[in-house]
């Protein structure tokens, strides 16, 4: 009779050993915070070639909808690592909670899962207090990714992207190219959303810089506009518009606006359509990724069956995270 008790004790001794693999406890997220005074090491781990994904929910959670961006990415552009960084408290990726993402995974060993203290990020970085200033902001998650994404370009260098835009052809060539970028929205006006610059380049120090003089916790957003002044300023040009024009602010490139492509916010919705999308191809023809900005798209469903431009694109560039989905592509 002895024998069973040392028997369960130690088929629970295993048990223990074994529980870190267990998928309740999930991934370890490697933790970015350490290594923001040490980009030697940085970029000892995941090379030169770098491109920024940031999530500021605080969990380690994508909708199927933002794994599609990263599937399109890590695809279309295997020479980058890409890193996927969500916000402390966030340590561990749970398949459970992630369908899309862990069909993903397997299958693109360039996406990397990590995680970073967004006020030890700020503070070291030229934002000092300003964290304290974001999370009185009523659009707190917005602001900020707007500072991490600085703070990442800042200190590590490399590339920063939305988790809203959807690759369908290689943006390889324009990064690769242009180790300084900043994508336009429209002939009009800048954008962060797509990003790209050397370690250390003082016009993003600038940009830091102007963007904690300027914040406003009542604003949506003024990054955007901060962007544009700092580029402004070192052109000695009065007009975004003349800036777009011109392509290019000292060693910064600004491609073509048509790079990334959105529609009007009346022709929005044409994105979504299962029959009226053909109107938007010939914008999206001239295009490598469209822009989908969560904030309008956010709630939109897909069905799988749909013949939509999302959900056509979705079917080539990201199958994985499609087809992960029961019902509808969100």
């Amino acid at each position: 009779m002895w024998r069973w008790p040392l028997l369960i004790g130690a088929t629970l001794l295993l048990i223990a050993r074994k529980r870190p693999s267990c998928p309740e406890e999930g991934l370890q997220l490697r933790d970015l915070t350490p290594l923001l005074h040490d980009s030697a090491t940085f970029r000892r781990i995941f090379g030169p070639r770098t491109i920024f994904f940031v999530e500021t929910s605080g969990r380690a959670v994508l909708s199927p909808r933002q794994v599609c961006t990263l599937e399109s990415f890590a695809r279309l552009n295997p020479e980058f690592n890409l890193l996927m960084v969500f916000l402390k408290p966030a340590v561990r990726f749970r398949e459970q909670e992630n369908e899309a993402l862990a069909a993903v995974l397997p299958h693109h060993t360039n996406i990397h899962l990590t995680t970073i203290d967004a006020k030890t990020a700020m503070d070291t970085s030229g934002f000092p207090e300003m964290h304290h200033l974001v999370s009185q902001s009523g659009d707190y998650l917005r602001h900020l990714s707007n500072c991490v994404r600085l703070v990442l370009i800042w200190r590590f260098g490399g590339a920063y992207l939305d988790l809203d835009v959807i690759s369908f052809k290689s943006l390889s060539p324009e990064l690769l190219q242009n180790p300084n970028l900043v994508a336009p929205m429209n002939s009009e006006r800048l954008n962060n959303a797509f990003l790209q610059f050397r370690q250390g380049h003082p016009l993003v120090e600038g940009f830091i810089k102007r963007l904690r003089v300027t914040y406003n916790v009542s604003q949506r957003s003024e990054a955007s506009r901060s962007l544009e002044q700092v580029l402004l300023n070192a052109s000695g040009l009065s007009a975004v518009h003349q800036l777009i024009t011109q392509g290019h602010v000292r060693d910064v490139v600004l491609p073509d606006f048509r790079l990334i492509s959105s529609a009007h916010p009346r022709d929005f919705g044409l994105f979504f359509h299962p029959t009226r999308g053909h109107e938007l191809l010939p914008q999206i023809a001239a295009s490598k990724a469209i822009h989908l900005y969560s904030y309008k798209s956010h709630g939109m469903l897909t069905p799988l069956e749909s013949s939509s431009i999302i959900a056509n694109l979705s079917r080539r560039v990201c199958p994985r995270a499609f087809w992960s989905c029961s019902n509808f592509f969100y």
